[in-house]
């Protein structure tokens, strides 16, 4: 009995970690977006530029 109880707290800690994990993904996945947008912003403020400067 004792071993069922530690591998279903082995479990529900497992568990806990797949979530903090998935958290971070998500966490990196919205970053690497907000990169993504910042850098394409910046790439179309620079062709407006030179679009003026012409």
């Amino acid at each position: 009995m004792a071993q069922s109880k530690e591998i279903k707290e082995i479990l529900a800690k497992l568990q806990t970690i797949q979530q903090q994990i998935n958290n971070l993904e998500n966490i990196s996945t919205t970053i690497e977006t907000a990169a993504t947008k910042a850098v394409e912003d910046k790439e179309r403020q620079r062709s407006l530029v030179l679009i003026g400067l012409k």
